[in-house]
C-alpha cells in the first residue's frame, strides 16, 4: 500500500461534485487545469445474492482509478465504503464512468457520489 502526502498550504483550484441516481447514466465529464486530483467516490447498490459483495469501479478516460465495495452481509441493498484517492489525469478533459462490479445492481433507490478536487501544484 502506498500513501501520498499533500502540502496543506496548497489551495484547491477547482472542485467538481456530482450525485448520480442509480437509474441514470453512470457517466459524465469534467475539465481540469492539468493538476493533481483528490477523488472521493462512494455509492450504494444491491446484489443478486446476499452473499456477494456490492460495489463499483470508477474509471477516468477508461482507466480504473478507484474501487469501492462492501462486504457480503445479510441484506442485498447496502452502501459501499467510500474511498479517496489521488490521481494525475493524462488529459485536461476527463470522461468518467461508474462500472458496477459483477453481481451488483443499481436502481432509483441507489445514489453515487463523486467529488474531484484539483490541487494547485
Amino acid at each position: 500500500m502506498s500513501y501520498t502526502s499533500f502540502n496543506l498550504t496548497q489551495s484547491a483550484v477547482s472542485v467538481y461534485s456530482e450525485y448520480i441516481s442509480g437509474d441514470a447514466g453512470l457517466c459524465g465529464k469534467f475539465t481540469t487545469n492539468g493538476g493533481k486530483l483528490l477523488v472521493y467516490f462512494g455509492g450504494s447498490g444491491s446484489a443478486n445474492s446476499n452473499h456477494l459483495p456490492v460495489g463499483a469501479n470508477l474509471l477516468f478516460n477508461g482507466e480504473v482509478v478507484a474501487s469501492a465495495q462492501s462486504n457480503p452481509v445479510g441484506s442485498s441493498r447496502r452502501p459501499f465504503m467510500p474511498v479517496m484517492v489521488s490521481h494525475v489525469p493524462k488529459s485536461k478533459l476527463t470522461n468518467f464512468a461508474i462500472d458496477l462490479l459483477p453481481g451488483t445492481r443499481a436502481d432509483v433507490n441507489d445514489v453515487f457520489s463523486l467529488t474531484v478536487m484539483e490541487i494547485q501544484g
